[in-house]
């Protein structure tokens, strides 16, 4: 400090040797930036969301991924059939209609008698109720439908009073 010399010293924050950054540079980074709403006082969800840009955006994709849940949602009902130890899982959504529920529990069980009207087909409904298939519209069928059974034809009626086998 002899002669009236100064020596200038500059602190930065920053690695050693680094560039110093221009005030511009810093300036657009800081606007590419997005702040959430935080801190105090509590600042309200809306308002965050809001602030960052997700403003309606999640409920929106919420409601698209149940829609679209409810449409892969698959429909399946257990069946029996008289003579037969096991049940069997059939897909209603795969059948299109009584001529294919029919096909499909015929390829099940491996038995022509549902073609052949040796068995009928009943079902069980949400009440608890034995009908017999197809005496309903197809849609109002699957909605509806809680078990198959294929039952033969000597052994059991279906009385129209007491809907029970």
């Amino acid at each position: 400090m002899a002669g009236g010399e100064a020596i200038m010293t500059e602190l930065r924050l920053g690695p050693p040797g680094a560039a110093p950054e221009s005030e511009e540079r810093r300036r657009e980074k800081m606007k590419k930036r997005a702040f959430p709403a935080v801190g105090w006082p509590p600042v309200c969800s809306y308002r965050r969301r809001r602030a960052t840009g997700d403003w309606g955006e999640k409920k929106k994709k919420k409601k698209k991924m149940e829609e679209e849940k409810k449409k892969k949602k698959k429909t399946y009902v257990k069946v029996s059939m008289d003579g037969a130890p096991f049940l069997r899982k059939l897909e209603l959504d795969a059948c299109e209609g009584y001529a294919g529920l029919t096909a499909a529990v015929d390829e099940l069980f491996g038995v022509g008698g549902l073609a052949q009207n040796e068995f009928s087909l009943i079902y069980e409904d949400k009440e608890g109720d034995w009908l017999l298939v197809g005496d309903v519209p197809w849609k109002m069928f699957t909605a509806t439908c809680k078990r198959l059974r294929s039952m033969k034809k000597s052994e059991g009626k279906i009385t129209a009073t007491s809907g029970r086998v």
